[in-house]
C-alpha cells in the first residue's frame, strides 16, 4: 500500500487490482476494469500460478486452475490478486 501511495503521490497511474476467492467478484471486476487481467495466487511466489486470462472464458478456467493448484497444498481456496491490464480504470487499491 505504501508502494501505490508513493506512486500516486508522484502522478503515476497504477494497474487496478482486487483480491479474492469469490468468482463473481472477480467476474464483475473483469467486466468493469477490462481484458486482458492477470490472475496471481497470493499464496504462491515468483510467477508459480500467474495466469493472464483476455476473456470470461479464460478467466473462469484460469480461476478454477488456480483454486486447484494450490487447495492441493493446504486444503484452503487461496484467494487471487486479479490486476488489470488494460488503461480503462486504474487506481483501485487492494
Amino acid at each position: 500500500q505504501l508502494m501505490r501511495e508513493r506512486l500516486a503521490a508522484l502522478g503515476i497511474e497504477q494497474v487496478s487490482a482486487i483480491a479474492s476467492r469469490d468468482l463473481k467478484q472477480v467476474s464483475t471486476f473483469a467486466e468493469k476494469a477490462g481484458y486482458p487481467v492477470v490472475l496471481k495466487p497470493r499464496a504462491g511466489h515468483s510467477s508459480i500460478g500467474v495466469v493472464m486470462a483476455v476473456d470470461d472464458s479464460e478467466l473462469y478456467r484460469a480461476f478454477q486452475w488456480t483454486f486447484a493448484l494450490f487447495a492441493s497444498r493446504d486444503r484452503q481456496p487461496t484467494p487471487v490478486k486479479l490486476v488489470n491490464l488494460s488503461s480503462k480504470e486504474s487506481g483501485v487499491a487492494t
